[in-house]
């Protein structure tokens, strides 16, 4: 996990929040956001994109703040640590992306695939002699379909089957990712426990390093009542 400056779009919904605010903490935003990075890294968490962000605090001709941003497929965590008065506040936002369908990029990416197959010498020939030829066009068009039929098993199975790499290669994979997404990568009790373990992780990690900074500046450790997230159901919007 890189820390490498990112450029991307708002979430487009607030999934859970936290905040606080230490009086007399003194506080760098990059030297937490530097070992927050390092814990998670320890804990080794996976499948998590890191880097930094600016957001302006206002219109924008307004300041800007930089913001730590963890990613794991369309949800975002918006993390930021800064001085505030005489003390430093921590906070971190989790949101989502809507899940955005690309038709006209599926179909300029069709209308490529048939202009491919056209450029293929002898391709309406062999389509001919195909139609001609009942027998082979039948043979043909079962094993054509075995392979669609099998391709879409193995892009639904595919995290269950242990194929991590290839469920990360679909949801990177510019177009098509929307539409496996949607219609082929089913919501199951996995991917929720995974969703609910990524916000657990990262708060546990925020946690982790507050309670450094406060143990080493000899100030009061963060109350248990203080530590709970404000959080709705990731899945029920």
């Amino acid at each position: 996990m890189s820390l490498s400056s990112v450029r991307e779009a708002n979430p487009d919904i607030i999934i859970s929040h936290w905040c606080h605010l230490i009086n007399d903490l003194r506080i760098s935003s990059q030297e937490f956001y530097s070992r927050l990075h390092q814990v998670l890294c320890d804990r080794k968490v996976p499948m998590l994109e890191g880097g930094r962000i600016e957001f302006h605090e206002g219109g924008p001709l307004s300041p800007k703040r930089q913001y730590l941003r963890l990613k794991r497929e369309r949800v975002t965590f918006d993390i930021c640590a800064a001085p505030f008065g005489t003390g430093g506040f921590v906070s971190w936002r989790l949101g989502e992306r809507y899940l955005r369908l690309n038709f006209i990029g599926l179909f300029l990416l069709i209308v490529a695939f048939l202009a491919v197959l056209n450029s293929i010498q002898d391709y309406r020939i062999t389509l001919f002699r195909l139609a001609v030829d009942l027998h082979q066009s039948l043979m043909t068009a079962g094993i054509v379909v075995g392979i669609i039929v099998f391709l879409i098993w193995l892009m639904r199975s595919a995290v269950g089957l242990g194929l991590a790499n290839l469920d990360a290669l679909l949801l990177h994979t510019p177009i098509i990712a929307g539409f496996y997404e949607r219609f082929l990568r089913p919501l199951t009790y996995y991917r929720i426990d995974l969703a609910l373990m990524y916000e657990r992780a990262i708060h546990q990690a925020v946690l982790q390093v507050l309670d450094e900074l406060t143990e080493a500046q000899k100030l009061p450790r963060l109350p248990d009542s203080d530590r709970k997230p404000i959080m709705r159901d990731f899945y029920k919007r």
